[in-house]
């Protein structure tokens, strides 16, 4: 039997913050998508990521495989909380984590991996945005324990022009990116 190999802990999450996809690190640690999964939870454990250092890439249950997702744009996060209405649940409270002009992190949304849903962000008074809407299909989905709540990813995949620059003009003036 082989002995164990130790992967140093502080190189592998200065990849992960280093935006790393998970190809990029089983390839650079030789390891399969199992054991990445299991170096995450140790990591998680030892308390040196948080979840928000994970986002988009754990197991989806309903697929049961890793999501290494290639972003090409930058993160913006809301400088407020931004509610999010799912136009077939009107009830949810579910609110914006971050967004992108192509998609956008939810908090609170049940949602599976391939459901469309379509979407109303209400606007902002203090970023002199109006209400818009789009469709957007969910790309990967998990529950988070500690606490418990749904988070799930998106991309869009149907907006008007007009909304979509109301879209612009929000990410534009009450967002962050980093």
């Amino acid at each position: 039997m082989r002995p164990k190999r130790r992967i140093p802990a502080g190189l592998i999450v200065a990849d992960i913050r280093g935006g790393m996809t998970n190809s990029q690190l089983m390839k650079r640690y030789q390891v399969s998508a199992g054991t990445l999964q299991k170096i995450f939870k140790k990591l998680q454990d030892a308390n040196m990521i948080e979840d928000r250092d994970l986002d988009g890439r754990l197991l989806s249950p309903q697929e049961g495989v890793v999501h290494s997702p290639l972003r090409r744009e930058q993160r913006c996060y809301t400088i407020m909380r931004l509610p999010i209405t799912d136009m077939d649940n009107l009830d949810a409270e579910c609110y914006v984590k971050d967004l992108t002009e192509n998609g956008l992190q939810i908090v609170n949304l049940k949602a599976r991996a391939g459901e469309t849903k379509k979407l109303l962000i209400q606007g902002s008074e203090y970023a002199d945005v109006r209400p818009f809407s789009f469709e957007a299909q969910c790309r990967w989905a998990r529950i988070e324990t500690s606490p418990t709540r749904h988070v799930a990813g998106f991309e869009i995949t149907r907006i008007s022009d007009d909304d979509l620059q109301q879209l612009r003009e929000f990410i534009q003036f009450a967002t962050f990116c980093g």
